[in-house]
């Protein structure tokens, strides 16, 4: 897949300090995008507002997204365990 294949992750940031004043999340702009590539796996805080883009209506190949949510006893050490940077 390449850009214009679309399909991409997107994570955004809120642009208004006050949570109850952007309950829509309409005061907020993307703050990193990743595009798919074969193999790839994203791994995301999913308290971060986020959202997975579909592919373009040209896109005629066969593509698997997977969700799968995880939940750690102790976040920080479950983490170091595996390897990851916080």
């Amino acid at each position: 897949m390449d850009i214009y294949d679309a399909g991409q992750f997107q994570t955004y940031i809120n642009l208004e300090p006050d949570k109850l004043k952007n309950k829509d999340y309409y005061k907020s702009e993307v703050k990193h995008t990743i595009s798919p590539k074969m193999g790839k796996i994203v791994i995301a805080d999913s308290r971060i507002l986020h959202r997975g883009l579909s592919p373009s209506r040209f896109y005629t190949k066969i593509r698997l997204t997977m969700a799968l949510k995880i939940k750690f006893d102790n976040f920080e050490e479950s983490f170091n365990k595996l390897g990851f940077e916080i």
